[in-house]
């Protein structure tokens, strides 16, 4: 929420969880060449070399195998493009490093433990939000960046709905050791971008990402949270298959019959894949429907809008 003087912008962003590492999954993300020059124009230098430490590269490659990983077609952006590799190439990055890279600088301005409930306007242009906690809060702009659950979107679009694409994940993560990656084959553990194709139904994601070891300085900046940082390097994997095979209610929730499930379905595939699902982190397993926003009419303007997955 933003209050605006002439001397600029008085922000304060209100954050549900508790702390900057709870309820995070733990994967992956890829920015490619567009992501970072975007990150690099709106971010302080000192956050943006902090983030250039932690990238990865992830290649340029995106490939398409069948169940013994085979390619059955790759897609070059370097080759399509006609630039050099270091020009279109994806950086990995935890997901958990991101987060902390970006909110570096932001400790007087993010507050943690605020779930938000409401918002009403309260005259003179000024809108109030409401959170779980009792507590309020006025500003002149009300951003709702609450993810695609979003509660502000709730109530400023109350009509709008996602559109359910009637297909799942299932999705976990492996953690990578030197004895484990001498196992896969290097395509497997190398940032490429893989998607497991089979003759007939079902579809899987997988690809690799590594948690640079941190800086002494960056280090201490986080060692109050040092027991939750990632493991360092692991394969993000995610099965795709029809919701209505998917596990329903509790069952959903129940991460050892869900590693199990994944386990029956590939088990005519590779050895590879195979092993990448039983040996899985299953207290990182997790299973939900795949949606997606409709075309969004224009909206009538006012103090309250949406960002990003909102």
């Amino acid at each position: 929420i933003f209050n605006i003087s002439s001397a600029g912008f008085e922000v304060r962003a209100n954050v549900k969880e508790s702390q900057k590492f709870e309820n995070l999954a733990g994967y992956g993300i890829h920015i490619d060449a567009h992501g970072r020059h975007a990150l690099r124009s709106c971010l302080p230098l000192a956050n943006w070399t902090r983030l250039q430490k932690l990238f990865t590269s992830a290649g340029t490659k995106l490939f398409f195998r069948d169940t013994q990983l085979k390619v059955l077609a790759e897609k070059d952006e370097a080759e399509l493009s006609g630039k050099s590799a270091s020009e279109v190439e994806r950086s990995g990055i935890t997901r958990v490093d991101l987060r902390d890279a970006l909110l570096s600088g932001l400790e007087d301005v993010v507050h943690w433990g605020k779930a938000f409930s409401k918002y009403e306007n309260v005259g003179d242009n000024k809108i109030r939000a409401y959170f779980a906690d009792g507590t309020s809060f006025e500003g002149d702009l009300l951003v709702g960046a609450d993810g695609p659950n979003s509660v502000v979107r709730h109530q400023r679009l109350p009509k709008l709905e996602r559109l359910d694409l009637g297909v799942s994940a299932i999705a976990g993560r492996y953690i990578l050791d030197d004895e484990r990656i001498s196992k896969l084959t290097p395509e497997l553990t190398n940032g490429s971008l893989n998607n497991i194709v089979p003759a007939g139904k079902g579809w899987m994601f997988t690809s690799a990402w590594t948690a640079r070891p941190l800086d002494k300085e960056t280090e201490a900046a986080v060692s109050d949270a040092a027991n939750l940082r990632l493991p360092e390097r692991y394969v993000v994997w995610a099965y795709v298959l029809p919701t209505k095979e998917a596990p329903k209610g509790p069952e959903s929730r129940n991460t050892a019959a869900l590693v199990e499930q994944v386990s029956q379905a590939v088990s005519g595939w590779s050895p590879e894949l195979r092993e990448i699902i039983a040996g899985s982190d299953q207290a990182a397993t997790k299973c939900f429907p795949l949606k997606s926003m409709p075309n969004l009419a224009p909206w009538e303007a006012s103090n309250v809008t949406l960002l990003g997955d909102a």
